[in-house]
């Protein structure tokens, strides 16, 4: 009989599937160790044939996810969509993740607010590896539900019935750290860092203790640390008994309708880009060949005329009329042939140009965050309405926005930008002056055949968000203190 759910997970270390009944209660459950060098595409079908027909609804938890906690000025984000939120966080992501905002499935929740920050936690997945799993799944007659990093369901495992508990998770690239009280919003901190690392053991220790009878302690990865060992609530994934029971939470918290975890949706089911490239191809070799057997065709014809007249000795105002009918068919002939050749060369020009622009604004990003001199704060990227950009910061020295703005010349010399000198201004907090404002001015030189300067698209107030009020990953805040920028 097939099951109303199934829940597939990947983690570094192992496969799980479980399948669960309608009432939200886990029925079966399997398990194998985690293939090296394989796909995420392959994981899930290895997941799948763990087991039977596929439920209807199909879940899949995934450690290879990124997934961070970030916080914005929250007079910055009110008033905006989940689509324009959605966009924001992909670039903002996008220097951590290393997953490129034209390429990023993204899912994202509300988590804590304070007086001047939102915070939101983020999953992100390239869409590639998204289309490889949720085909895997339509393979086998499923359909995709949702992805979600298997970290941080907000649910006590081991103190059923509280509402006031703690729980430390620790997998194989990070620790998260999350705080359940009913008097505030859950509270969840990623740290981007492994529990092995003394920093990270110091902060894990300190907030275990902070609430002893009613904390918990996740270990998801067989390489995991005694740090925290003397919590009560310890749940070890490598036993059959803590898997079945952290899963069965994670189906109640899938199978409601408010969730408080980042899902990553599968992508809306359209036709295929290619079946058109197909169709276009097809119908373009169709008239091709129309117009070779149009030509025999015509040719035979003339054949068949001139062996009439030479036969039959018609007038020659018969053969001339002939003659000029073939003359016309074969003009008719070159047209065609030169507008097929003007909309290849239009459609590589339009392939060029999209190229251009789909790389140029990813390109100036990532330059800039890796020519910039250790000492140099970029506080703002602006984008205006010509295509230009305006980039400042602050820098410890003058000469170290005139290195950054030299670097950057010299490395987005071939994405087509320019970059002016740098204008600086003297805070005078100390004797030489500094620290310094800075101001860059970027401006996009596109020559493409055909057409003139390419007009980017406006950018809205939202497009440009200071970088400087959001939180380092990798950093644990102290308990009741938002994280701000240093």
């Amino acid at each position: 009989m097939r099951t109303a759910t199934t829940l597939l997970t990947i983690t570094y270390d192992f496969l799980a599937r479980a399948d669960v009944s309608a009432q939200g209660e886990i029925v079966n459950l399997w398990r194998q160790a985690r293939r090296a060098e394989a796909t995420l595409g392959d994981l899930v079908e290895s997941a799948i044939d763990l087991g039977p027909r596929l439920g209807k609804n199909v879940w899949i938890l995934c450690e290879d996810l990124w997934t961070q906690v970030l916080a914005l000025p929250a007079n910055a984000v009110v008033g905006l969509g989940d689509a324009d939120l959605a966009r924001a966080f992909s670039f903002e992501s996008e220097p951590l993740s290393g997953i490129s905002a034209a390429n990023a499935a993204l899912g994202f929740t509300r988590a804590e607010r304070t007086e001047d920050l939102q915070a939101f936690r983020i999953t992100v997945l390239d869409t590639d590896t998204r289309m490889q799993m949720q085909q895997a799944v339509r393979k086998h007659a499923g359909r995709l539900a949702g992805i979600a990093h298997p970290a941080g369901v907000v649910s006590t495992l081991s103190h059923a019935g509280s509402k006031h508990w703690r729980r430390v998770e620790i997998w194989k690239q990070m620790t998260l750290c999350i705080t359940a009280d009913p008097a505030q919003a859950v509270r969840i901190q990623i740290l981007n860092a492994t529990v092995s690392q003394p920093r990270v053991q110091a902060s894990v220790s300190s907030f275990m203790s902070a609430l002893p009878e009613h904390a918990e302690m996740l270990l998801a990865s067989s390489g995991g640390t005694e740090a925290g060992s003397s919590a009560q609530g310890r749940i070890e994934l490598s036993r059959d008994e803590d898997l079945r029971r952290w899963l069965q939470v994670w189906a109640r918290e899938l199978a409601g309708d408010k969730r408080n975890i980042p899902i990553v949706l599968p992508e809306a089911v359209r036709t295929p880009v290619a079946t058109y490239v197909v169709s276009s191809a097809a119908l373009l070799v169709i008239s091709a060949l129309a117009c070779l057997a149009h030509q025999r065709s015509t040719a035979s014809s003339l054949q068949s005329v001139r062996e009439q007249i030479g036969a039959l000795s018609k007038p020659a105002a018969q053969i001339g009329e002939l003659e000029k009918a073939i003359k016309t068919t074969r003009t008719e002939l070159d047209q065609l042939k030169a507008s097929r050749q003007k909309s290849n060369f239009d459609s590589a020009t339009l392939t060029a140009r999209l190229k251009i622009e789909r790389q140029r604004v990813f390109s100036l990003l990532e330059r800039l965050a890796q020519d910039r001199p250790d000492d140099v704060v970029v506080t703002s990227i602006v984008f205006d309405s010509n295509g230009g950009v305006e980039v400042k910061g602050l820098s410890i020295d003058a000469a170290n926005a005139d290195e950054l703005a030299s670097r950057l010349a010299s490395s987005l010399k071939t994405s087509q930008w320019s970059v002016e000198p740098a204008q600086k201004k003297a805070r005078q907090f100390s004797e030489d002056g500094g620290p310094w404002e800075f101001t860059l001015n970027l401006n996009l030189n596109l020559n493409l055949p055909g057409n003139s300067k390419p007009q980017p698209d406006k950018v809205s107030a939202h497009d440009s968000v200071s970088l400087s009020r959001l939180p380092e990953p990798g950093r644990l805040p102290e308990p009741g203190r938002p994280e701000t920028a240093r």
